[in-house]
């Protein structure tokens, strides 16, 4: 997995970061959690796939793993530049 945590905190107050056990978001107000993406096993490529909210196919890989941490790579540069929203148009 990662080592860093992102946060990203909105002018209006809104604090935007992928859920872990590490931050209480209970501690910083009122919680709203979205699924924003899914890693599932494509029968089909006989990989893993990380799949976004809107129904992109981020990519495949051999190793769940490895999915994953791309997941997690990939949704906090999307929350550091403030576009993870977008995911769900």
């Amino acid at each position: 997995m990662t080592d860093k945590i992102v946060l990203k905190l909105s002018k209006d107050g809104t604090v935007h970061g992928l859920y872990n056990e590490v931050v209480d978001f209970r501690s910083l107000g009122h919680v709203n959690t979205r699924r924003i993406s899914n890693v599932e096993w494509s029968d089909e490529k006989q990989e893993w796939e990380v799949l976004l909210a809107h129904g992109t196919v981020l990519g495949y890989y051999k190793d769940r793993s490895e999915a994953i941490r791309q997941e997690i790579t990939y949704l906090n540069e999307r929350i550091r530049k403030g576009t993870v929203e977008d995911i769900f148009k």
